[in-house]
């Protein structure tokens, strides 16, 4: 079927846009642009530090991706980890680096490791092997190299970045690239990623690449960008407008407060789209907890859970345990229970006395494995009364789950909180599963525990 003349006709001035914004995004070659540029563009971002050191197991879903370095996030997604930078980068040993990222017999990490160096010295010898590299480089390392010259100092790495936007079909290759854009920030970047999220013939994951990347950029350019967006994708392609929640969601709760109210406000709200707002959410910045609080008496069990999940995977829930017991005393649904359990796990502080009590009340199965976990989360490190009643009325059952019947999942729950706890009983517990355990993976679990 032959588009309409007038789609026809937007699309070619959507792409000559593209180019415009593309054109602008170049470096200025010398002089006096050159030293504006350097005086407007965003500061580099500092080096990453060393990976930590894995924290405690936990009753709550994981935390939320740190969004404010998207870059990082992407790259776990696609393979490999964020390289750690060990600080100044005077000294570099440039040949070495060309070496490491020129061996194909190397791992990927190494090679994105060495590509993420090369590009921050700005060097000129090193901007050439990355050229040179990116265009024999399979995907993901073509997608290291392209986030890489994001944070690129010189002039020619951003160049080398527009022309892999201008030219590059590879969806991985292309996705690292805007996040290179993102990580380059400024206005001309800001205009770079909304025209990218706009472009029909784009790929579907890279536009909304762009829309996640757009909620990593500070500023009110990008905050205007995607709320922009949001008007325009709404009522026409559910996918892209929550990429765009998504994006808002990575920003600072301050920001973006009113604009998700009036979402969930709505009227006559879309409660599928509700939800979708409130799963964004659980990647801001900032305590959402007492704004998410206000959706967990909605009308929707979906929206309730939704509502819960979002402080239970935040990172800053802040302190609504009042608000959350409240509502756990009267919900009837099982799995808005369960997240019930899961934002509890996350709180500082819990009433234990009313915890136990649920815990003990509870008659879904799936709620139930939650509350247990809670107990465990809330018994590592407790007072020594709350942990001798942690062994005397949760490890038995999480000792009984783990080496009775033939529920897989809910033996590996057991295991996990027993782990959580880190009490005596707990760690009795374990000991005993590694021994008699059913099921192989269950043992190992167990021992690792110890």
């Amino acid at each position: 079927m032959r588009r309409p003349l007038a789609l026809c006709a937007a699309g070619a001035l959507a792409a000559l846009a593209a180019v415009v914004v593309i054109q602008r995004f170049r470096i200025p070659p010398a002089g006096e642009d050159r030293a504006r540029e350097r005086a407007e563009a965003p500061a580099p971002p500092p080096p990453a530090p060393p990976p930590a050191a894995p924290a405690p197991e936990r009753g709550e879903p994981p935390a939320r991706r740190q969004l404010g370095d998207l870059i990082k996030s992407a790259i776990e997604r696609e393979t490999g980890g964020r390289p750690a930078e060990d600080g100044a980068l005077r000294g570099l040993d440039i040949d070495g680096l060309i070496a490491i990222l020129s061996n194909e017999s190397a791992s990927l990490k190494d090679r994105r490791g060495a590509a993420w160096k090369l590009a921050r010295s700005g060097d000129p010898r090193a901007l050439a092997a990355l050229e040179e590299a990116y265009a024999a480089a399979p995907p993901q390392l073509k997608a290291g190299i392209a986030e890489a010259l994001g944070i690129c100092p010189a002039a020619q790495g951003r160049d080398m970045l527009v022309r892999i936007i201008e030219k590059e079909t590879d969806e991985t290759a292309l996705r690292g690239a805007v996040r290179g854009i993102a990580a380059a920030g400024g206005g001309e970047g800001v205009e770079m990623l909304d025209s990218i999220l706009r472009q029909e013939a784009r790929p579907a994951s890279v536009r909304g690449e762009a829309a996640l990347s757009l909620g990593s950029v500070p500023g009110p350019e990008a905050l205007a960008a995607l709320r922009a967006a949001y008007e325009t994708f709404a009522g026409s392609s559910d996918d892209l407008a929550e990429d765009v929640l998504a994006g808002l969601g990575c920003r600072h709760i301050d920001e973006t407060r009113d604009f998700f109210a009036s979402i969930l406000d709505a009227p006559a709200g879309d409660n599928a789209r509700r939800v979708a707002a409130l799963d964004a959410l659980e990647n801001a910045e900032g305590e959402i907890g007492p704004f998410a609080a206000k959706y967990l008496g909605d009308d929707d069990p979906e929206v309730r859970a939704a509502a819960a999940w979002s402080i239970a995977a935040a990172e800053e829930p802040g302190d609504v345990e009042r608000e959350l017991a409240d509502v756990l005393g009267r919900e009837t649904d099982g799995l808005v229970r369960a997240r019930l359990y899961q934002a509890l796990a996350n709180q500082e502080r819990l009433d234990i006395d009313a915890a136990f009590g649920f815990v003990e009340r509870e008659v879904d199965a799936e709620a139930r494995r939650a509350g247990l976990q809670m107990l465990a989360r809330h018994a590592a490190g407790a007072a020594p009364e709350v942990q001798e009643r942690f062994d005397a009325e949760a490890a038995p059952e999480l000792l009984g789950a783990a080496l009775q019947g033939d529920d897989v999942e809910a033996a590996m729950s057991a295991v996990i909180s027993l782990r959580q706890a880190r009490t005596p009983g707990a760690k009795a517990a374990l000991a005993q599963i590694a021994e008699q355990g059913a099921h192989p993976k269950i043992k190992e679990a167990a021992a690792r525990g110890l």
